[in-house]
């Protein structure tokens, strides 16, 4: 990477002095019937400021290698998962990411259980029910055998089903549970909606995460 760098480098100097320091060159003309004297000194001046002008340039370009370093640095971090983080990967990867409904079952019932949700936690049925809205027709109404998504984690895209409104996906509990929060959606989707109050079903959203 640093072997790039250095090349980018390079090529990025020749660019500059190309682009920049050879017109700034040109701005002045040389002497037409100047002596030798005269003629050194113009071309000594017109050194003295290109060489001012990559120095300038240099300087510019080793704030932007810098800047790049650091960067990386950050990456490279972010690769090393931290000891809180595995044991948190290993806890979600050993969480039951669906649930094969049983006789007797319904929705709230089901999202208190141990390997759903927890005791408690019966209130977030309707995150399991906006999940599997191509199985369940009637949230009221679930039957043996369906098997149904669980989400372990915040959805970052929504499909828009109909009646749907920014406020409302807003409100939900898997997206910000506040209707408040409904301009970062729309925000983050003026290339697709030009009606916040209209957003059209089958209609794919992007949803901003910190």
């Amino acid at each position: 990477m640093v072997r790039g760098i250095d090349i980018m480098k390079k090529i990025g100097i020749i660019l500059l002095v190309v682009l920049f320091v050879a017109p700034l060159m040109a701005q002045t003309r040389p002497p037409e019937d100047g002596s030798v004297e005269e003629w050194n000194k113009y071309y000594q001046e017109r050194e003295a400021m290109a060489e001012e002008k990559v120095e300038e340039y240099q300087n510019e370009i080793e704030e932007l290698n810098q800047k790049i370093d650091n960067i990386e640095t950050k990456t490279e971090n972010v690769r090393q998962w931290k000891p809180e983080e595995k044991q948190m990967m290993e806890n979600f990867n050993e969480v039951p990411k669906n649930y094969v409904v049983k006789k007797g079952d319904w929705l709230s019932k089901l999202a208190e259980y141990e390997e759903v949700y927890g005791k408690g936690n019966y209130a977030k049925w309707p995150v399991i029910y906006r999940a599997n809205r191509d199985q369940i027709k009637d949230p009221d109404l679930i039957y043996p055998g369906q098997n149904f998504d669980i989400p372990r984690l915040l959805p970052e895209e929504w499909k828009v089903y109909k009646g749907e409104t920014l406020k409302g996906i807003s409100s939900y509990y898997e997206i910000y549970d506040s209707a408040k929060e409904w301009e970062k959606i729309y925000k983050a989707n003026k290339d697709k909606i030009s009606n916040p109050d209209v957003i059209d079903s089958g209609m794919v959203l992007d949803i901003p995460r910190p």
